[in-house]
């Protein structure tokens, strides 16, 4: 059987974008494979529109902040930055990273930014008008949700982004399934996904993988949902396996 895909989830597609430290272990697993295997990769549209939403989030997030910066930066009295005020920068970071510190992307993007200005901080030979100063600083902000966008667009164009019509039926069976309720009534979302996956291999007559790391919705209940729609849920680290053995 030559059509084989690999339909990447969100999580392992946004944790590599965003390069979230605590999932590390799994980056470019996928793509060493297909080096190896030469398969497609790609997305449902429900993935995308999951993808695009978050990707939106965090844009709008970088807006947030650069708001509070400016708003942040025009209470202080002095005219001038320099070196001893290193502080200010800190006591600023601090306050909004208090206010992410539940949601792992947001908080790396802080210290990332924290970091960068603190070097911009360190480098001036004399004090910077503070204007110029968050100005400057501004612009650093805005270049990070322009470069997430641009990498987020890179990125996909990597996959296939397949359109497909879901099988009313395969739904029906999903979502009766009771070792699915608890995903069924939370995340509906990942029940579309399924579908789609199903509609997509039957289209390929071959097989689709869907690679993911939630275990609790998917990992766990591979069997179950095999069994079901004759999809099969794998791990990252078991996607060479899975070819192997095919």
């Amino acid at each position: 059987m030559n059509n084989i895909s690999v339909c990447e989830d969100s999580s392992i597609f946004l944790a590599e974008l965003f390069e979230n430290k605590e999932h590390k272990s799994y980056f470019g697993l996928i793509d060493k494979c297909q080096q190896k295997f030469n398969f497609e990769k790609c997305i449902s549209p429900t993935i995308k529109k999951e993808m695009d939403c978050r990707v939106t989030d965090v844009v709008n997030f970088l807006g947030d902040v650069l708001k509070e910066f400016n708003h942040y930066f025009l209470k202080i009295k002095t005219k001038n930055i320099h070196l001893s005020n290193q502080d200010l920068i800190c006591r600023f970071f601090t306050m909004v990273t208090q206010k992410y510190n539940q949601k792992t992307t947001e908080t790396e993007l802080l210290c990332s930014m924290w970091l960068s200005i603190t070097k911009h901080i360190q480098t001036l030979t004399m004090p910077q008008n503070i204007d110029d100063f968050a100005s400057d600083c501004a612009d650093e902000i805005i270049k990070q949700g322009y470069l997430l966008q641009r990498r987020f667009d890179i990125k996909c164009s990597n996959y296939k982004i397949f359109s497909v019509v879901i099988n009313p039926k395969v739904c029906q069976k999903l979502n009766s399934e009771p070792s699915l309720k608890k995903t069924t009534e939370k995340k509906p979302n990942d029940i579309v996904i399924l579908c789609e996956v199903e509609a997509y291999q039957k289209s390929l007559d071959g097989i689709c993988l869907l690679a993911t790391v939630d275990s609790d919705d998917f990992l766990d209940n591979t069997n179950v949902i095999k069994r079901l729609v004759g999809v099969k849920c794998v791990h990252p680290r078991d996607v060479c396996r899975e070819f192997e053995v095919i």
